[in-house]
């Protein structure tokens, strides 16, 4: 946060180090890395918990804390800085930039907020869910129907990562919908 207030009021000193054309590419792939990655594991998630059985829930959620720590944390440290710096090279600060730009960064500290509360907070008690089925499961000698059919922890995870993905694809929509990309300006 001392990062961005710095940045809106008199710039930061990362900007400076490198030109905008590698800020826009570092600010590309972090967003594409970033939601492409939170679209594909809610996508993957989704059929894990419809379709799997206890053993691949339990399999995913043991790993899904890693790919965020992993993957989805960088990426969206990535998104974030080179956006902001790029906004520096190009505007001087934060607060000189148009309006879709600070729209940009607010909505995604708002989705980085509700996903660090609802996602990681639904991921251990889906992790605590499918590792109980998944014992019961193998020692019940793999007789899914003694199982309840869809937990509701699992039915909650469903909920947030489409919340999830609706903020990604309002990001896009903003990023695409900028001035700056609509082929009249061109």
């Amino acid at each position: 946060s001392g990062f961005i207030i710095q940045a809106w009021y008199w710039g930061g000193p990362l900007a400076p180090l490198l030109p905008r054309r590698t800020w826009g590419l570092l600010h590309a792939v972090g967003a594409m890395l970033f939601g492409g990655l939170v679209i594909t594991s809610t996508l993957y998630e989704a059929m894990v918990i419809l379709y799997g059985d206890p053993h691949v829930r339990h399999w995913w959620f043991a790993k899904v804390s890693t790919i965020d720590a992993g993957f989805a944390l960088p990426s969206l440290g990535l998104t974030m800085i080179s956006g902001i710096c790029l906004a520096e090279v190009k505007y001087g600060t934060l607060q000189m930039s148009p309006g879709y730009v600070v729209l940009t960064l607010e909505t995604l500290v708002v989705f980085a907020v509700i996903w660090g509360l609802l996602d990681q907070g639904t991921q251990g008690p889906a992790k605590e869910r499918c590792t109980a089925d998944w014992e019961a499961w193998m020692q019940s000698g793999g007789k899914v129907e003694e199982l309840e059919h869809l937990p509701r922890v699992l039915k909650a995870r469903l909920v947030v990562n489409a919340v999830s993905c609706s903020f990604i694809l309002l990001l896009y929509w903003i990023m695409v919908m900028k001035p700056e990309c609509q082929p009249w300006t061109l």
